[in-house]
């Protein structure tokens, strides 16, 4: 009976260790889950901030060139308005100067019936 006893008590203290054994096999795997969670968690937060960050470069990249075509643009109009300018300028000074030759051949055509009368 006692040898009975004593394996009993073995067998119940093997029973004993192995749930011991099983629960702290559990915890530490929910432990490894929780910790794999937590890290998975913080690169998506690490991802969503480094989209963030190129969304926003993309943007103003794009704000800058589009900047830059303004700019562009205005100094194209700038540049046309400057050269129609000059333009109209030269035709007014080449009508002036028509005009002015037209005056000097009427006064010399008058001068000349003049002189034949």
């Amino acid at each position: 009976q006692a040898r009975q006893q004593v394996a009993n008590d073995e067998q119940s203290d093997r029973d004993k260790l192995g749930k011991m054994a099983a629960k702290s096999l559990k915890q530490a795997q929910a432990a490894e889950a929780q910790r794999q969670k937590r890290e998975a968690e913080a690169q998506a937060g690490e991802r969503a901030e480094l989209e963030k960050a190129e969304g926003q470069a993309r943007q103003q990249v794009a704000n800058d060139e589009q900047s830059d075509r303004d700019k562009l643009g205005k100094m194209a109009a700038k540049s046309l308005k400057q050269a129609q300018a000059a333009e109209a300028q030269r035709r007014k000074r080449e009508a002036e100067a028509r005009a002015g030759d037209r005056a000097e051949l009427e006064k010399a055509e008058g001068q000349a019936r003049q002189q034949v009368a």
